[in-house]
């Protein structure tokens, strides 16, 4: 009796991977073609994925993006093509990777940067450059103005 329900494996595959927008497909590819990549560079198997590979390659995502989210992305893309591929997901919830992630999320908190101060000199060095025959380089420069003056009250 199961071996009669493996014929149907392929197309169970094929529905799992219908549900996702085309869209999506090309990201959890591109994100799937950066892991086996990472993969093949280290000599390990891609899928299904280990806890100690895994925490390679959250450290290896942390040499190269600048968020934790970005790295939370790339490991919740590899949780979906587990899913797909009906491997176990609990390698994701291991205590090992969710006290990476916690600490990812501690060093790599995200600090608002305030933007640099518009100074007089600032001011002066565009009104150098602005073409004054150009209608909209013009208005663009009036709102810069104006936008100084009014903060200035």
């Amino acid at each position: 009796m199961f071996s009669e329900l493996t014929q149907y494996g392929a197309r169970v595959q094929e529905l799992q991977v219908a549900a996702y927008a085309e869209n999506t497909r090309a990201t959890l590819l591109t994100y799937a073609n950066k892991y086996r990549l990472f993969c093949l560079t280290h000599g390990t198997t891609p899928f299904p994925v280990g806890y100690q590979v895994l925490e390679a390659y959250i450290a290896f995502l942390l040499l190269d993006l600048r968020s934790s989210e970005s790295i939370k992305n790339y490991i919740s893309r590899l949780k979906t093509l587990h899913k797909i591929a009906s491997f176990d997901t609990q390698v994701f919830d291991h205590p090992a990777i969710q006290l990476m992630q916690r600490g990812l999320r501690r060093l790599m908190a995200h600090v608002m940067r305030q933007a640099a101060l518009i100074t007089p000199e600032i001011l002066k060095k565009i009104a150098a450059v602005v073409d004054r025959s150009q209608q909209e380089q013009v208005v663009v420069y009036t709102a810069l103005l104006l936008g100084f003056y009014l903060f200035l009250r």
